[in-house]
């Protein structure tokens, strides 16, 4: 993708104020959803398609199974993301078929170390006496690298399983869509083997159109650093607190805190359209007066990060234990 178009909150060390472009001149340049750069882009996904499973039979199985399938892509820093749930096989008993194309995910290129986790789980109301009666139970579970499951594909007239292979190399060479062979998994559940599931990876190119969006940048030097992490429970969004190293008027030096802008891409253009509505005071502007308020997006030193995840992006927003 192109370069983000920003404009930038300064921090005025002599005044010690905030200050930003004016109303009109943040509403004239290129801005998400209001006009903006239009791009062509294209990116290589690889999207997995779960075909079926069989599963050996259980001693204290009664009735027939009704399974379904979770697969996760995990990537090769231990991230884990759920990129697909089937529908149960009602009438599959130990030998579902599901034929599921999960959700694409970017292809990194071979040797990236990125892998796919599958687990089949039979619902708790059939087949199986449990202490438990509505509780699903797990059948087994198996996992396998993306390099092994595309392993002999030919796309583009290029070996995707090749160390060579760049998916920019593959994405602009060709619109079509490459399957790779279908790989069966064993199923093991505490060690014990207890049945195979089939899987099968495409490498599929995707093109589309986007309006790069143009961002609010906040000067970093306006609070102290590096930051800290905040200790939540529940949710997947990390948040750090922000301290202003001077008061901004009526705002306190808590007045903000920081969301990891990693966990909220999407999250980001709804507020850039939202300060650009504020601002000119058209559409839905008095309804957005009730949103979080949003200054823009700051990169900090992060405590006790590694050095790869040191400096972090963070959306600077309203911190609502502050006052």
């Amino acid at each position: 993708m192109a370069r983000n178009l920003r404009r930038t909150l300064k921090y005025d060390s002599t005044t010690g104020t905030a200050c930003e472009q004016s109303a009109r001149e943040a509403a004239d340049g290129p801005l998400y959803m209001v006009g903006g750069e239009t791009e062509v882009f294209s990116e290589l996904q690889v999207v997995v398609d779960v075909i079926k499973a069989e599963l050996f039979p259980r001693s204290e199985q009664i009735g027939r199974r009704e399974t379904y399938a979770i697969v996760d892509w995990v990537s090769a820093h231990g991230v884990k993301v759920q990129i697909a749930r089937t529908q149960p096989d009602r009438d599959g008993h130990s030998t579902p078929e599901w034929f599921y194309s999960c959700r694409g995910q970017p292809y990194a290129g071979s040797g990236n170390g990125d892998r796919i986790k599958v687990g089949v789980f039979e619902q708790g109301d059939s087949g199986t006496v449990a202490a438990q009666p509505c509780q699903d139970l797990c059948c087994g579970h198996s996992s396998i690298l993306i390099d092994d499951l595309l392993s002999g594909l030919k796309f583009a007239g290029v070996d995707a399983s090749n160390v060579a292979s760049k998916p920019e190399d593959l994405a602009n060479k060709c619109n079509d869509r490459g399957k790779g062979p279908v790989c069966e998994l064993t199923l093991d559940l505490d060690g014990r083997k207890t049945g195979t599931v089939a899987l099968q990876a495409s490498l599929v190119t995707l093109q589309a159109t986007a309006v790069v969006p143009r961002l609010t940048r906040v000067d970093p030097s306006m609070f102290r650093q590096p930051v800290t992490r905040v200790g939540i429970s529940g949710g997947t969004a990390p948040f750090f607190r922000l301290k202003l190293i001077t008061a901004l008027g009526d705002r306190s030096c808590n007045y903000y805190i920081g969301k990891d802008l990693s966990h909220a891409t999407d999250e980001v253009l709804f507020y850039e359209q939202a300060r650009v509505a504020l601002a000119t005071e058209i559409g839905f502007a008095p309804i957005l007066k009730f949103t979080l308020e949003y200054a823009g997006i700051v990169s900090c030193e992060v405590e006790g990060e590694s050095s790869l995840d040191k400096q972090k992006d963070l959306l600077v927003l309203r911190n609502l234990y502050d006052g």
